[in-house]
């Protein structure tokens, strides 16, 4: 294997680990408080409830989606070493010679 066909295969790694990571952290946006139709005591502790449940997981996904962040941010620095490869890889042919 020459070496531009082996950046060819760095840059395409790199393209899945960050497309990996992006799809990552598309699943871990913040989720929304849902609101409660019932009135008096009852919903204001589901009310409460509600925004207990929301704050706790979008604690997890914050930490999830950091996660993705440096995945993503791996993959761009495979992708540019992939390139970096082809980039600086010799065409395979030789001068004429005289």
């Amino acid at each position: 294997m020459d070496f531009k066909k082996f950046g060819i295969v760095i840059a395409m790694l790199g393209l899945l680990t960050a497309g990996y990571g992006g799809v990552q952290l598309a699943m871990n946006l913040p989720v929304e408080v849902t609101q409660s139709d019932r009135g008096g005591v009852g919903g204001f502790f589901q009310r409460v409830g509600n925004e207990l449940d929301a704050a706790f997981e979008n604690s997890s996904r914050q930490h999830r989606r950091g996660s993705a962040k440096k995945v993503v941010l791996a993959g761009g620095i495979i992708v540019f070493l992939g390139l970096g490869i082809m980039a600086s890889a010799k065409d395979g042919s030789r001068p004429a010679q005289s």
